[in-house]
């Protein structure tokens, strides 16, 4: 949805009066945010943008999740993409979303607090969140979580793992292997909602968080993660074929981060070593068969040669037959 100005005669009465100047003046990076897409960036939002900021600013407003409608549940902006700041090397992240001018509806505006994250970039290689930016994202999402009333989804966790990858290092090379991760890491951004954070956890793994996901949300992810892991990567040295493995948890009460994602990372192991145990059965039932069959055709060959052994054996005893039968007629008498 396009950010409006507040000139528009559709846009309802900012409800700043009271609080402008401090609006305007406050360090923070705050942004309010009307239900029909009219978005007011303080000065300090301006001048992180370093521009009048409505333009940047379309992406967070056509993000907003506007589902709720119980003030007792303030939405979580942990889940919401960075807003990216013009030098490329830093991202403006939604800390906290409050609710103003609530009705029987809902509210009619978001106050959003925003903090500029310039001390860390994205992964280099893939442009997901980091290990250490996934951390702290997840850790709002929890907390957010255990401070909402009457939530309906949970957070989930996905980590997820390229099966034998050193094998496309060793085989092809890692400039390579390098293009296998950076198509994988956007087919896992393909896969997941809006709302959703990716990040490279480390070499070949990758981790999603999902805020508030009911059981369908998270098999959606995983039935798309399945699909899209599944397909051939296009690389410099030809088409790669690809399988993965991931775990898949549901935080607990009160669960930490850290504990969380280990779980999941658990479970991922524990799938992967499903998949081989599958995998290594598929070749030793082939083998069973190919060794009954090859039984079986050695018995037929063995009856084959049998039979034309007789079958010689038979013609020779015949032709013997032949040549020393006696003859039958009686001898004519000698003549005189």
């Amino acid at each position: 949805m396009p950010a409006r100005t507040r000139d528009e005669p559709s846009c309802p009465e900012i409800p700043v009066a009271a609080f402008s100047d401090a609006f305007e003046l406050t360090p923070s990076c705050l942004a309010l945010v009307g239900r029909d897409g009219t978005v007011m960036p303080n000065a300090a939002l301006r001048a992180a943008l370093r521009r009048s900021g409505t333009e940047m600013l379309d992406q967070l407003v056509s993000s907003v999740d506007w589902s709720f409608a119980s003030p007792a549940r303030p939405p979580d902006g942990s889940g919401l993409r960075g807003l990216p700041v013009e030098d490329g090397r830093s991202e403006l992240v939604v800390r906290s979303i409050r609710p103003l001018g609530v009705t029987d509806g809902g509210p009619e505006w978001l106050l959003l607090c925003l903090q500029a994250t310039t001390t860390r970039r994205r992964d280099a290689l893939s442009s997901l969140l980091t290990r250490d930016q996934l951390l702290d994202r997840l850790e709002l999402v929890l907390a957010a979580g255990a401070e909402a009333v009457g939530a309906v989804g949970a957070v989930d966790v996905l980590v997820v793992d390229l099966d034998d990858f050193k094998k496309v290092n060793d085989t092809f090379g890692h400039v390579v292997g390098d293009e296998v991760l950076a198509a994988c890491a956007q087919r896992l951004l393909e896969s997941v909602r809006p709302e959703d954070a990716v990040a490279r956890w480390g070499g070949d793994e990758f981790a999603i968080v999902l805020p508030d996901a009911t059981c369908l949300d998270g098999q959606a992810v995983s039935d798309r993660l399945a699909r899209r892991l599944r397909e051939r990567v296009a690389t410099s040295a030809g088409s790669i074929s690809l399988s993965a493995s991931w775990g898949w948890v549901s935080a607990l009460p009160g669960e930490a981060p850290v504990s969380l994602l280990n779980r999941a990372d658990l479970r991922m192991y524990e799938v992967k070593r499903l998949h081989k145990q599958a995998a290594a059965a598929i070749p030793t039932a082939l083998r069973e068969q190919l060794e009954r069959t090859r039984r079986r055709s050695a018995e037929l060959a063995q009856r084959a040669a049998d039979m034309r052994q007789l079958t010689a054996r038979r013609a020779e005893l015949l032709a013997g037959v032949r040549l020393h039968r006696p003859s039958l007629r009686a001898e004519e008498p000698p003549r005189g």
